[in-house]
């Protein structure tokens, strides 16, 4: 729609695909120009606070819905309307393969404590607007260690935004 929008006002723009698929527009006319500065960025983003003594996590997530987050998402590959792939081998999951995951003993929605984020950054120069667009989004799952503390996360699985 951006784009869109943009066109309308006689832009210019070159347009190639990245390793990850991602359409590297650079659209430019005289008042706006939008470079592609990163066609792949992956983070993670703690999502759940294991720690109540963090005070400083708990202000960064106090608006935070993250059990509806993470339903939206289950919900989206029950309904077919997103497809669900294993981090690992990249393989595409069927809704049945989630219901597997969700019955193991080990599994539980509430335990989903990191996001791990893929964008393509966008940066126009003159106007200091920055845009980010959401490439995937690969669930976390908490690891316990023997003691209960938190070690590390396992990928639930990967889900692919427009």
């Amino acid at each position: 729609m951006f784009c869109a929008i943009l066109c309308f006002h006689g832009c210019r723009e070159s347009s190639e695909k990245s390793a990850e698929g991602v359409e590297t527009k650079i659209i430019t006319d005289d008042s706006l120009s939008i470079n592609l500065i990163a066609d792949t960025i992956i983070y993670d983003v703690i999502i759940k606070n294991t720690d109540p003594d963090n005070k400083w996590i708990e202000k960064c997530l106090g608006n935070l819905n993250r059990s509806e987050l993470v339903d939206q998402l289950f919900d989206a590959v029950y309904d077919n309307k997103a497809n669900a792939y294993n981090f690992f081998s990249g393989k595409k999951l069927r809704p049945a393969d989630l219901k597997r995951i969700e019955k193991d003993k080990d599994f539980n929605r509430s335990k989903i404590g990191k996001l791990q984020f893929t964008e393509a950054w966008y940066y126009d120069p003159p106007k200091l607007l920055m845009q980010k667009r959401i490439i995937s989004i690969t669930l976390g799952h908490e690891l316990p260690g023997n003691d209960g503390n938190i070690i590390g996360y396992k990928p639930v699985f990967k889900v692919y935004l427009n």
